[in-house]
């Protein structure tokens, strides 16, 4: 208790609270005192559990996800729950609902399972010596456990071969090994006389091959280095080659002819050819525009068409049309120039956002190639801007935005929500890799998986079978998710990404385990409350010597804001850490510079004041959070150091 006395806990078990709003509150491991006056609920828990608080004006309210499922009031200092009139005030009510008690400390059971599942006996001994205080045997019954400890494992050869032939999909037909006794059984006068195992094939109907005597060689799917040898190229020895002398061909390599494709030469403005994009893609369309833009530059076309007469004559093009390289360019400047002509600011850090402040009136401007996504506090000022846009561009006015690039957007401007789900995109993904009806997953990644290299195919056979997966195409897919609204998968993918060259059917299944949990989360949602304190907030993590490969860690960090997640990374590290300090350091120091983009990027929005402050980066490092506040650097990592004190 607070006040350092002990209390007696009578009952331990599960609570139905009926709430106002008509739902019920489940509470698991409820303790039921007697002496209490009150029945207490801990704040922590529920945080633990995944549910949401809002404290405000001596009311609060309970969310889970973006759903408010109950509310309350400050009543003598303490936030009252409001629950169903009907329901019981009296606290005996806790008892109720599948409740049990606390441990005996004088069963006999109880101190048989401390004890290591000990017999009767000499727990009576230690009884008897005072070891132990008085124990109750009455309760003293046959350990289940104990029975099952003490039997012996029965052979199921059976249950491997059905397990081999449901994963697979395919029926085994012949099992290769050499002549040791397990396979074999042993050789007698009149042949063969098969063991347990040989029985077990000839029952199944499997066709059982087996190596001659003395040729190991033959049986290189068990015995590596045997195959490693027989895969290896051997050339006859040639006395006229010496060491010096080349052991390649020379040749030419012929280039394919260029056709259908305009060709210019390299000047100035050839290497400025992409237009500007968001970081990260995620916007609304609502203009189209062709890009027949004039060009600056003279771009000759190369022969291909004459005209009787002006054969030493070329054509020049005034205008940038598809298919040429400058297009894009050209036309993202003329946007440039129509849009600050109307008082827009373009932002350094992201040059495809544009803010433009009219008194306390703001409105943005976000470019995507050719398609426009505005947002302002001021509905004049929007109006004010489309009839702009509309005078000096052919466009299209798409209204509010609701769903961008596969993303959805949910408001709820009562209670002032924003949401970004991402739900119709992996509904598409499960459904193109057939996994619409699967079975949901429990998380992306568990404690004790492992993918590395060892894992990839080891044969042709292999690969081929690999080749008719589209492990590229799942991973890419996933990336998408994980970048736009699902931090969640991001440690997930970063090791699924790693292995894209060789993949194998341990990291194709590691991919389908992704996509069962998106399964079951596709209707999650990344959630944004209007707030008046805006402050953007790290974390970082590390997992040290993680990749079994190179014994690399990964670094990973989130940005929160507006309580959601705004910017996150799960990447591997390219050294070699050699303490778990230097680890947790190394994702400290790649989330500063993260959070310094992010404060130069915010800081021209002008609608976040705190951004001026110095970012607060959480780490679960003691030792990293010591280094970083020790002025004395070492000589290994001091360029890191320089940048996390920094910040």
């Amino acid at each position: 208790m607070g006040n350092g006395e002990k209390a007696l806990v009578e009952f331990i078990g599960v609570v139905n609270l009926p709430l106002a709003s008509g739902g019920v509150l489940v509470l698991d491991d409820v303790v039921y005192v007697p002496s209490l006056r009150r029945s207490l609920i801990s704040v922590s828990k529920l945080d633990s559990s995944g549910f949401g608080f809002h404290f405000g004006n001596k009311r609060f309210a309970l969310y889970f996800g973006s759903r408010e499922i109950a509310s309350g009031a400050l009543c003598d200092g303490l936030y009252k729950l409001d629950l169903d009139p009907n329901y019981p005030s009296s606290h005996k009510v806790f008892a109720t609902i599948g409740s049990k008690r606390v441990n005996d400390e004088f069963s006999s059971m109880l101190w048989h399972r401390r004890l290591g599942h000990i017999s009767r006996e000499r727990m009576e001994r230690l009884t008897r010596n005072g070891i132990l205080d008085s124990l109750d045997f009455s309760d003293f019954h046959t350990c289940v456990d104990c029975v099952k400890g003490k039997l012996t494992r029965a052979r199921k050869k059976g249950a491997t071969r059905t397990e081999i032939e449901l994963k697979q999909e395919k029926k085994i037909k012949i099992v290769r090994s050499d002549r040791g006794g397990e396979f074999y059984g042993r050789y007698g006068e009149a042949g063969q006389i098969p063991g347990p195992f040989a029985k077990f094939l000839q029952e199944c109907g499997v066709d059982a091959q087996y190596t001659m005597p003395g040729e190991p060689e033959q049986n290189g799917v068990a015995e590596r280095r045997n195959r490693t040898l027989i895969g290896h190229e051997v050339r006859p020895y040639d006395p006229s080659l010496k060491k010096l002398d080349p052991r390649s061909v020379s040749g030419y390599f012929i280039g394919e002819t260029v056709v259908n494709e305009v060709v210019q030469p390299s000047r100035f403005a050839f290497e400025e050819e992409r237009v500007a994009i968001p970081v990260p893609p995620s916007l609304e369309s609502a203009v189209s525009l062709p890009l027949t833009e004039h060009v600056d530059e003279a771009i000759p076309i190369p022969d291909g068409f004459q005209v009787s007469g002006k054969e030493h004559m070329v054509c020049k093009l005034k205008k940038s049309i598809y298919g040429l390289k400058q297009a894009s360019r050209q036309w993202y400047l003329k946007f440039d120039n129509v849009v600050t002509s109307f008082g827009f600011k373009e932002n350094p850090v992201d040059h495809c956002i544009y803010l433009k402040i009219s008194g306390s009136k703001i409105i943005f401007l976000v470019l995507y190639v050719d398609d426009i996504l505005l947002a302002s506090n001021d509905l004049g000022l929007l109006r004010e801007t489309k009839r702009f846009l509309f005078d000096n561009f052919e466009m299209k006015d798409l209204g509010e935005a609701s769903f961008v690039l596969g993303i959805e957007i949910h408001r709820d401007r009562s209670r002032g929500i924003l949401g970004l789900s991402q739900k119709s995109y992996i509904n598409r993904v499960l459904e193109r890799f057939n996994m619409s009806t699967c079975s949901a997953g429990d998380a992306p990644v568990v404690k004790g998986d492992k993918l590395s290299k060892l894992q990839c195919p080891q044969n042709d056979l292999e690969r081929n079978e690999m080749k008719k997966i589209p492990y590229a195409s799942a991973v890419g897919s996933l990336m998408y998710a994980q970048v736009c609204t699902r931090p969640d998968i991001a440690f997930a993918i970063s090791v699924l990404g790693r292995f894209q060259s060789d993949p194998g059917m341990d990291h194709w299944r590691a991919a389908k385990k992704v996509l069962r949990y998106l399964q079951r989360t596709k209707d999650f949602m990344l959630t944004y409350r209007r707030s008046d304190l805006l402050e953007v907030i790290g974390y970082a993590d590390a997992d040290y010597a993680g990749c079994a490969d190179d014994l690399k860690s990964t670094s990973g960090y989130v940005f929160m804001l507006a309580g959601g997640a705004i910017s996150w990374k799960s990447v591997k590290q390219t050294l070699t850490a050699s303490s778990t300090m230097q680890a947790e350091y190394v994702a400290c120091y790649e989330a500063t510079l993260q959070a310094v983009w992010l404060r130069n990027f915010i800081s021209r929005l002008e609608i976040v004041d705190s951004i001026s402050k110095p970012l607060t980066i959480y780490n679960d490092n003691s030792a990293a959070v010591c280094f970083s506040k020790n002025n004395k650097r070492s000589s290994r990592i001091k360029t890191y150091a320089h940048q996390v004190f920094g910040c």
